[in-house]
């Protein structure tokens, strides 16, 4: 091949990885869709299969430079090791997503789930509202001190379900247009989260929709003195906090019925901390059942996020994710990215009582967009000259 066609063909390659990148976010988003409305994917491992090839693809088509090539390697041999452990590859497809998320401009991307999202669920809205196909609402008892109740679901399958996507709309919305964003348009998010709380009475979402609205009031007018240190110490908080009362959860369970003290905040939390030791006989998600990697039958599905990550993935490769968290949010901090640690924060919070980033759904954790865009620089990996794999291979500096 002469230099000449070799250097038309380099050229395009980053338009060609942005394409395959682009392919791979659609089906993971329409997956994402699909699983929260009330349609039934038979072909979901088949898919999922065909975008982690996608994700291999694009990080095959990324430069890299010597060291961020290193731990593209050893975050997979993670992977590889957890699969070959737990026989589910879930953590391996997270990661190799966001390996491909490197370079991609993630601010672009991010704006791309937002309209997907948004378009995907004013389509399951519609057809459920119209008769068309899903669910306008659910008759049952949800709550221990409650008898049945109808709350409304549009379409999404359950009620928390719908008020968890109008939180990521909400959350991608504020930090897509947050310099377009002034106090009608805050307002106007107040006055829709009331409304989806009105028919959806998710307690949870609707609290931290709620905030999340009300600090992108404070971070879009504050100080600028203020600016420069509270939004990331409230990222740290959340999240530190949250994984505090996430262990602190998970043992506390055993001794739900028996202490006063921690039956009245389950109540509070509509019994997701007894749920983690007696609500099945495995008594997955209570910390003894926790494991350093995991196991073959560490599968049970519980609301409470933060524990359903040390419970699927296993202690060690959870604390190598939250560390690469942590050090995101002290990137924000230096920075000054305070979009994204609020959105870091209003997850961290919302993932102490649900699960919905903790999933087999890429597509509903958009912050792996984030991660995969920051985590080079996070680890102060940049710098040197960044090559694709086969110069590497070749050891070619050309």
């Amino acid at each position: 091949m002469s230099i000449k066609a070799y250097d038309l063909i380099k050229n395009k390659i980053p338009m060609i990885r942005e394409v395959v990148f682009y392919i791979l976010l659609t089906i993971e988003l329409c997956v994402a869709l699909v699983e929260k409305s009330d349609l039934h994917n038979p072909y979901e491992s088949y898919i999922f299969r065909v975008t982690f090839l996608l994700s291999l693809i694009v990080i095959m088509l990324s430069d890299f430079n010597i060291k961020e090539w290193i731990f593209v390697v050893l975050f997979n041999v993670l992977g590889l090791c957890c699969y070959k452990i737990t026989g589910r590859n879930d953590l391996w497809r997270y990661i190799v997503f966001a390996l491909a998320a490197t370079r991609i401009d993630f601010k672009r991307a991010l704006k791309y789930t937002f309209w997907v999202n948004l378009v995907g669920c004013c389509i399951i809205a519609l057809l459920s509202i119209s008769g068309i196909y899903g669910k306008s609402y659910l008759y049952a008892q949800y709550r221990e001190d409650v008898e049945n109740e109808i709350r409304y679901t549009f379409g999404f399958g359950h009620p928390n379900g719908m008020h968890a996507m109008f939180l990521v709309l909400i959350l991608l919305g504020i930090y897509v247009y947050n310099e377009k964003c002034n106090w009608i348009h805050y307002l106007l998010m107040s006055v829709a989260n009331y409304v989806v709380y009105y028919f959806s009475d998710s307690r949870t979402s609707f609290l931290i929709t709620g905030m999340a609205i009300v600090l992108g009031v404070i971070y879009r007018y504050g100080k600028e003195t203020l600016m420069k240190w509270a939004p990331y110490v409230i990222a740290l908080a959340s999240f530190i906090g949250s994984l505090a009362i996430s262990i602190w959860s998970s043992i506390a369970t055993y001794y739900s019925w028996s202490n006063h003290t921690i039956d009245k905040i389950d109540n509070a939390l509509n019994g997701r901390i007894k749920d983690l030791y007696w609500g099945r006989n495995s008594h997955g998600g209570y910390i003894l059942t926790w494991s350093l990697f995991s196991t073959k039958e560490s599968h049970e599905y519980f609301d409470m996020g933060w524990v359903r990550l040390f419970y699927w993935c296993g202690i060690i490769p959870t604390i190598i994710i939250l560390v690469l968290f942590l050090l995101v949010i002290i990137y924000t901090w230096k920075i000054k990215d305070k979009w994204t640690a609020l959105m870091i924060a209003m997850t961290s919070i919302y993932t102490i009582i649900e699960a919905h980033f903790i999933s087999d759904y890429i597509g509903r954790n958009f912050l792996m967009i984030t991660v995969g865009a920051y985590w080079c620089l996070a680890l102060r990996l940049n710098g040197a000259k960044e090559k694709y794999f086969w110069k590497v291979l070749t050891r070619n500096d050309s």
